[in-house]
């Protein structure tokens, strides 16, 4: 490297164009130069080879890294980043076969909660991204058993049903990352954070560690764009007098889009024992049936002050509300877990101005995180019976089974551990500091197993409509029931000798093999292997 040319070869100038210089193939004698200055600068004044230019060449023919020079010949082959996302991309079914799974969803969607009544765009002429189309694809594929879709399957694959979805999923997930690499317009598009609500959907839902890494990572690249899309907060400015106005198709849509992306992020966190990347105190939107304010809802709910509106009877209502105590009672056991509280259970209060609760409301008691912590579970356990009074009438077994599961999560903290320490393949090997050292000895509250039999009472996939109407949460709150008794019974305690045998946890094997998420195979052989083995 001479005095006259100080740069390398190929440095960026910023005088010229960068995109359309990096798109153009390089000069025959651009890795010769590039070389040779590399040999010229400091960097490799020490190296043993960078004697001469000629030592590249002994380097090629020595025999002593030959497997490392075939692997980087073949990655000097790919593309460089972020194209090089896509070097390892499943093989793509084609436009007609990708067009007959995508459109298996439009019968599939009208089952489930929040997408069932959302707008998504649909149809040959509608230009849609790549991305939302193979997510959409994805999801069809995973809850359809109809011959069309297994058909259009095996047409493009030769591999198991699962694997040609798990093949969707993943190129929706790198096709979704290139293009937003490459034109970063798509992550301020409504259709980005609907294919990864969809992506986000199968991701919880499967029983591979690597699978849920990618899907906490997806999720965790979903904030920045919701919030600025105004997502979260789209009615945060808006006054008491605006809210009839914006019930029109749109705001409607993206109000159902945050509620699905906020329910799959609270399944998400209690299937994989996670944080959750949203709170309770950010949303800022319509109730997504009755286009009430979702805070003033809340508020009320956790309060008890007023009654609910009486136009709440649709099921996304209940569920977001759900959704959000949910919510809360994981983020509370997870702030508190650091600190060595003897929880006790936790009564439920029949009434709202029981006696019981002057103490937890009472500003004279000292502050203290044992004191800090029963205040909030009493005003979340508040809000559930409150939900109760109001919707249990209304609402279907599938809704109530995850209202008793939100019980079940107040009164056993340490439920989330449990997956751990069943032995759960995806829980065991997720190399995650969110997973502490499972006690062994944990004891299940009576409480605790009421909600389970509660549970188990509402969960009757039989009774669904169709297979794609089984809900999210089923799955995940059937297989933690199951732990519960599991638990229990492993137990040495002699009050809880009546529940019988480890054959019991077959009731909730039976019910998860109906259902068609992915992960439940993981789980009914998981349950095998605990009704097998004792301790």
């Amino acid at each position: 490297m001479t005095e006259t040319n100080l740069s390398w070869p190929g440095e960026r100038q910023p005088t010229r164009l960068d995109v359309e210089d990096a798109n153009k193939v390089p000069e025959p004698t651009f890795l010769r130069d590039f070389k040779q200055a590399l040999i010229a600068s400091d960097i490799a004044r020490d190296y043993q080879y960078a004697l001469s230019p000629g030592s590249f060449g002994q380097m090629s023919r020595s025999p002593v890294n030959t497997s490392r020079q075939i692997t980087d010949r073949h990655l000097l082959r790919q593309f460089t980043y972020p194209l090089a996302l896509l070097s390892d991309f499943p093989d793509m079914p084609n436009m007609a076969q990708l067009g007959v799974l995508e459109s298996s969803f439009w019968g599939l969607s009208k089952h489930l909660v929040f997408l069932g009544t959302m707008a998504v765009p649909s149809g040959p002429k509608e230009v849609s991204p790549p991305y939302l189309r193979l997510s959409l694809a994805c999801l069809a594929s995973c809850l359809s058993r109809a011959a069309e879709v297994s058909g259009t399957l095996s047409e493009w694959t030769h591999e198991s049903r699962a694997a040609a979805v798990r093949a969707l999923f993943v190129a929706g997930l790198k096709i979704w990352g290139v293009m937003l690499e490459v034109d970063n317009r798509e992550a301020r598009k409504v259709e980005a954070v609907m294919a990864i609500s969809l992506l986000a959907t199968y991701g919880t839902l499967t029983a591979e560690a690597s699978l849920w890494t990618e899907t906490m990572n997806l999720m965790g690249y979903t904030g920045p764009i919701v919030r600025r899309l105004h997502m979260h907060d789209f009615c945060a400015q808006l006054d008491k007098s605006t809210w009839r106005g914006i019930k029109n198709a749109s705001s409607r849509s993206r109000c159902l889009l945050m509620c699905h992306l906020f329910l799959i992020d609270v399944v998400f966190a209690v299937h994989c024992n996670a944080r959750t990347q949203y709170t309770s105190s950010e949303l800022f939107i319509t109730m997504p049936a009755s286009n009430h304010n979702f805070q003033d809802v809340y508020t009320k709910l956790l309060r008890g002050e007023q009654s609910l509106p009486l136009n709440m009877t649709e099921a996304e209502d209940a569920v977001i509300l759900l959704s959000a105590l949910l919510s809360d009672i994981v983020t509370i056991h997870r702030i508190f877990s650091g600190f060595d509280l003897h929880l006790v259970e936790l009564p439920v209060l029949q009434q709202s101005t029981s006696s019981e609760s002057l103490p937890l409301l009472n500003p004279f008691v000292p502050f203290s995180p044992w004191t800090e912590n029963q205040r909030m579970l009493f005003q979340l356990s508040n809000g559930l019976e409150l939900w109760r009074e109001r919707f249990q009438e209304v609402m279907s077994e599938d809704v109530l089974s995850l209202f008793y599961f939100c019980r079940l999560c107040l009164s056993f903290p340490q439920l989330l551990q449990l997956p751990r320490l069943a032995r759960y393949k995806p829980a065991v090997n997720l190399a995650s500091p969110e997973y502490c050292t499972v006690d062994g000895t944990i004891t299940v509250p009576e409480d605790a197993l009421r909600c389970v039999w509660l549970i188990v009472d509402h969960v009757n996939v039989e009774r669904l409509p169709d297979r794609a109407a089984c809900p999210v949460w089923l799955p995940v709150i059937t297989y933690l029931s199951a732990l519960v008794v599991w638990a229990s019974l492993r137990s040495s305690s002699s009050s809880q000798s009546s529940l019988g045998t480890l054959k019991t946890l077959g009731i909730f094997k039976a019910e998860l093999q109906q259902m068609p998420w992915p992960c439940c195979e993981e789980m009914i052989k998981n349950l095998d292997e605990l009704m097998q083995v004792r301790g």
